[in-house]
């Protein structure tokens, strides 16, 4: 009898081992199927559930990720978003006390925007706000445009040139300017002299474009560039210009001057 008992326990023994060995084998399996993310990737996911102020994300990670329900509004403030749509999201943070990642739709998206621009993405822009100074742009991410940039004349009301559609020289002009503020000057170049190569005559993305160079520690061809930019304003009567850069200009030799 204690052989049979003795028998039956060391079996049940050995069924219990097993079936932790296959839920290790489970997890094992689960784990290396979840997709490793760092925070700052962009990845895809699919929304899998839709609340009244949050939309829940599955990218393939061993937990769900929510996007505030605001991150899908469209320029008209409205929200089309269901179940099932794939988007790309940026990973924000691992779990949080809920067990949930936190993912945004508008930073991939802003992401994917700079990154465009940086490979030299030919974009256009709708004017959608008036802000104190001059407009915003949305190429999706907003791009400030100096209201004295706007046209060669003054715009006294700039509110009329609200939702229309911008591109070429100015559009290019606001993104230089726009990296140049975000501490990004070799992207800012590259849009700057786009903007000149479609206007020469730029006088205030000359003036920007040196601004950039000075930026990124290129002092003698910032020099020369507020030279051609006091040439061109003077050529297009824009006195104010002209005046700018050529200050600009003389710091810059006394400097360089020092310097050598």
């Amino acid at each position: 009898m204690e052989s049979n008992d003795k028998t039956t326990e060391e079996t049940e023994g050995m069924e219990m081992e097993q079936d932790l060995d296959m839920e290790q084998s489970f997890e094992s399996l689960f784990e290396s199927s979840m997709q490793e993310l760092n925070v700052g990737d962009v990845v895809r996911g699919t929304i899998v559930q839709v609340n009244d102020d949050n939309v829940v994300v599955d990218v393939g990670y061993k937990s769900e990720g929510v996007i505030p329900l605001a991150e899908f509004k469209d320029e008209h403030g409205k929200i089309d978003v269901k179940v099932g749509d794939e988007i790309d999201v940026l990973f924000e943070r691992r779990e949080n006390d809920s067990g949930l990642i936190g993912l945004s739709k508008e930073k991939a998206d802003r992401q994917k925007i700079w990154g465009s621009l940086e490979e030299g993405a030919v974009v256009e822009g709708k004017i959608v706000g008036r802000i104190k100074g001059g407009l915003t742009v949305d190429i999706g991410i907003n791009a400030f445009l100096p209201g004295s940039q706007v046209d060669l004349r003054p715009v006294r009301n700039l509110e009329k040139l609200l939702d229309t559609p911008r591109d070429g020289a100015l559009l290019r002009y606001a993104l230089g300017t726009a990296y140049l503020q975000a501490g990004r000057a070799e992207p800012a170049l590259a849009q700057l002299r786009e903007a000149l190569a479609r206007d020469p005559s730029y006088s205030a993305a000359w003036k920007a474009l040196g601004n950039a160079l000075v930026e990124a520690g290129r002092e003698a061809e910032a020099l020369e560039t507020w030279r051609r930019g006091i040439a061109a304003a003077r050529e297009k009567g824009d006195r104010q210009a002209e005046k700018e850069m050529t200050v600009f200009a003389r710091r810059l030799e006394k400097r360089l001057g020092g310097a050598g």
